[in-house]
C-alpha cells in the first residue's frame, strides 16, 4: 500500500506542484486548500506525513 500524504497548502500552483512531485515518487496526495478543511481531512484520515503551510491563512 503507498504511503498518504496530506498536504495543507492554501496557493493552489505550489498544492498542484508538490502533488505532482509526490505523486510521481509514489505516493497517494490529498490537498486541503484552507485550514478547515485540513483539520477534517486530518481528523477523518490516517496519514504518513502532513505537510502544513504554516503561513496559510486559517490553518
Amino acid at each position: 500500500m503507498r504511503e498518504s500524504i496530506l498536504v495543507a497548502e492554501d496557493e493552489a500552483k505550489i498544492a498542484r506542484l508538490l502533488e505532482i512531485e509526490l505523486e510521481f515518487e509514489g505516493y497517494r496526495v490529498t490537498k486541503a486548500m484552507d485550514g478547515i478543511q485540513a483539520m477534517e481531512l486530518y481528523r477523518t484520515g490516517s496519514w504518513d506525513l502532513i505537510i502544513l503551510d504554516i503561513m496559510a491563512s486559517r490553518i
